[in-house]
């Protein structure tokens, strides 16, 4: 059959109220109204699984991380081979999400009947139909495909959209205003030294700032809901950050240093949460 090469405004998200009859594959230009940085907002995985995940819900390694589109590629740090190049948009069937979630899902050895939005925690409605549009690149990749169908983006209203990632996790992505303000987990003020200083002066060093945070609070939930030697592990923990924030600190306004040094010890928390 053959593709149909058409340009027409930005929707992945479509509702079809007449038939789940197959359409022709079409081929959509998109990446006017992408162009722009995506920041990923939650992360999604399924609550039936019953091992020890790669990936955790709302996982700090990937929460606050951004994907840049632009017309000729699809870059970020959270993406490998350098990213997607050249990439094409595709309109796939109408599905309803839930049957989208089932096609996608289930590598992980979930018995794929029993896997929906609402088991991934998903507030979007599982019966809502969409069409996703799938993405290839010319170089590089942007996710995994799923079991029945390739990697997809699905948007669920003017700046937010779904994508299937790694591990049989999905993530939900706002797309960042031209000049996003930085937002520290920390006040920022006059006398603050010169790591908290360049921190509050970058979007990207902030959002990891709000990592190490939230990883932190994960750990310390989970040791509090435990209830096994609260107190030690607690105090533990507490020596811990408070090492590592003068480690931090040492980097001064170098951001480079600043990046590495929170990504470490976001990926060391979460490694503990698992």
């Amino acid at each position: 059959m053959k593709k149909i090469i058409m340009t027409i405004p930005f929707s992945i998200l479509i509702f079809w109220w007449s038939s789940f009859s197959r359409v022709e594959s079409t081929v959509v230009d998109y990446s006017s109204t992408l162009q722009g940085v995506w920041q990923i907002q939650e992360v999604h995985i399924n609550s039936l699984q019953t091992y020890r995940p790669d990936i955790i819900t709302n996982d700090p390694t990937l929460v606050g991380r951004t994907i840049a589109f632009t017309k000729n590629d699809i870059s970020g740090d959270i993406l490998v081979s350098r990213g997607c190049g050249k990439p094409e948009y595709t309109y796939s069937n109408a599905m309803k999400f839930d049957e989208l979630i089932k096609k996608t899902s289930g590598s992980d050895g979930s018995n794929i009947d029993k896997i929906s939005a609402k088991s991934y925690g998903f507030s979007f409605a599982g019966d809502t139909v969409v069409q996703p549009v799938t993405v290839s690149c010319s170089q590089g990749i942007l996710g995994p495909r799923g079991h029945a169908v390739d990697n997809w983006l699905v948007e669920t209203d003017n700046n937010t959209m779904i994508t299937n990632w790694d591990n049989d996790s999905y993530l939900t992505l706002k797309k960042l205003s031209n000049n996003p303000q930085p937002d520290p987990g920390f006040t920022c003020a006059s006398n603050n030294n010169d790591a908290e200083r360049a921190i509050c002066a970058s979007y990207e060093l902030s959002s990891w700032d709000r990592s190490v945070s939230d990883a932190y609070k994960t750990v310390l939930k989970q040791i509090i809901n435990i209830g096994d030697n609260v107190e030690t592990k607690v105090s533990k923990l507490k020596a811990a950050q408070l090492s590592w924030l003068h480690e931090r600190n040492r980097c001064a306004s170098d951001s480079q240093c600043l990046k590495s040094t929170m990504r470490k010890r976001t990926e060391s928390l979460v490694d503990q949460a698992k």
